[in-house]
């Protein structure tokens, strides 16, 4: 479902007149239509106030060495005489100090291996108890390298765990997931039970759905024909691909995944094109069986990510619910969707100057979803987001924002509008939006709730 790569979206939540700036990207298909009635279209102006960045803490005030409560996750790199390491990095911060640290293995060698694992039966000793600030590791159980690629990870969690973003509600737990960035705010910091849940949720998520882990349900279908079944989830999902695969004469299908595979976005992330576009196949003549069931008679590659990360934060939402958790914002990658958390402003990240924003939203209890073209671009003309009908990247629009009921819905649609016209998902979904075209030109609905720079 989702890249190994992350990209971070600069953000702020702040209660009432506060501002969350976000850019989202997704998977998905494109080529524009022409422009409604309806909507309102401006010249390629932006603000002239820079996009907002983070300014606080969840509880805390904002300043050097001030740090988020919560867990973080990181990974260093270092050089060894066998080559280009890795190593993952966990740190539980409490107060700005480290209660609890996780050091996972990653060397792909086996004296690498060995030395990393030194580190990490030895590393809890050093730095639990101690602030973040104080972290300088020179060396844990006979290992200097590694201790090279854990300063770089904490680095980086200190970056992450400054206090950068502010939580309407609270407290804000933030995590790497799927390939993105995620904030979970709540009222009350999540316990572990709660965390515990929501981990094993989006796991279970990405097992189903990733085309990326060879695990995963989704793989399947690479070297099985026939009817493949899918969780109960898949439904929604589905029912979504159907409404939009019809009402975009197949741009927008999970089909897509094998053009983006043949444009080297592929599980090994190669970025090297391998071969010419070719149109997706047939998402509806996929579409004969049950309401969760795909049946295929040749191999194919399905990728949900015009429209899973939004059902993914729709349904992390639920499991916050399911949990008495009635008020939270999730926010996964800048899709993302609150629940009795009052009024927050949504910055929208300039696609051509990530400095400046071109708006803000207000989404209230509806959701926010974006898509742009250039966050997945690995080769000149070549991104993540396709037209399903060539199996080509689009070129008339360059990002997207969609404010619906739903991420799930929100995420198709931001897919959908790089492929149509709005008034073509009108009359079939309630949604407002923005889009900027490839010229910098801004095309938006008027009753997009907040407000669009011109």
């Amino acid at each position: 479902m989702t890249a190994k790569t992350t990209t971070r979206y600069a953000l702020t939540l702040l209660a009432g007149a506060g501002t969350l700036a976000a850019l989202a990207a997704c998977s998905s298909t494109a080529t524009a239509g022409d422009d409604s009635a309806d909507t309102t279209t401006t010249a390629p102006t932006s603000a002239t106030s820079p996009t907002p960045t983070a300014t606080g803490a969840a509880g805390d005030a904002a300043g050097t060495g001030s740090y988020t409560d919560g867990s973080y996750e990181a990974e260093g790199a270092y050089t060894s005489p066998g080559g280009n390491e890795k190593v993952g990095v966990s740190l539980t911060l409490a107060d700005g100090v480290i209660t609890e640290v996780t050091v996972t293995p990653e060397s792909e060698n086996p004296t690498g291996q060995q030395y990393q694992e030194r580190f990490a039966s030895g590393i809890s000793g050093e730095v639990v108890g101690k602030s973040l600030d104080e972290i300088d590791v020179s060396k844990v159980s006979g290992s200097s390298l590694t201790a090279t690629g854990f300063n770089e990870a904490v680095e980086t969690i200190k970056a992450d765990a400054t206090a950068d973003a502010v939580s309407v509600l609270g407290h804000a737990w933030r995590f790497e997931a799927i390939g993105t960035s995620w904030q979970l705010d709540t009222v009350d910091p999540l316990g572990d039970d709660d965390r515990a849940r929501i981990s094993a949720r989006i796991e279970d998520y990405d097992r189903t759905w990733s085309r990326f882990r060879a695990d995963s349900l989704v793989s399947r279908l690479r070297i099985e024909t026939g009817e493949h079944v899918f969780p109960a989830e898949a439904e929604e999902l589905f029912t979504l691909y159907d409404v939009l695969d019809e009402a975009t004469g197949g741009g927008v299908t999970p089909f897509v995944g094998d053009a983006l595979e043949e444009l080297g976005y592929d599980p090994a992330y190669s970025l090297v094109p391998r071969g010419p576009a070719a149109p997706a196949p047939s998402w509806s003549a996929a579409r004969t069986g049950g309401p969760t069931v795909v049946r295929t008679d040749a191999s194919v590659v399905l990728d949900v990510g015009a429209a899973g990360k939004g059902q993914l934060v729709d349904l992390v939402l639920d499991e916050l619910a399911s949990a008495g958790i009635e008020r939270a914002i999730v926010d996964a990658g800048g899709d993302l969707r609150g629940r009795g958390a009052g009024p927050f402003r949504v910055g929208l990240e300039h696609p051509y100057d990530p400095t400046r924003a071109i708006g803000v939203a207000v989404p209230g209890e509806r959701a926010l979803c974006g898509s742009a073209s250039n966050r997945r671009a690995w080769a000149d003309g070549l991104h993540h987001v396709l037209d399903g009908r060539s199996g080509r990247p689009v070129e008339t629009i360059v990002a997207t924002w969609v404010v619906a009921d739903t991420a799930l819905v929100a995420d198709g649609l931001a897919t959908a509008l790089f492929v149509c016209p709005p008034e073509t998902l009108a009359d079939r979904f309630d949604f407002e939006f923005v889009r900027v075209r490839s010229d910098g030109t801004l095309h938006y609905s008027p009753s997009f709730p907040g407000e669009v720079f011109r």
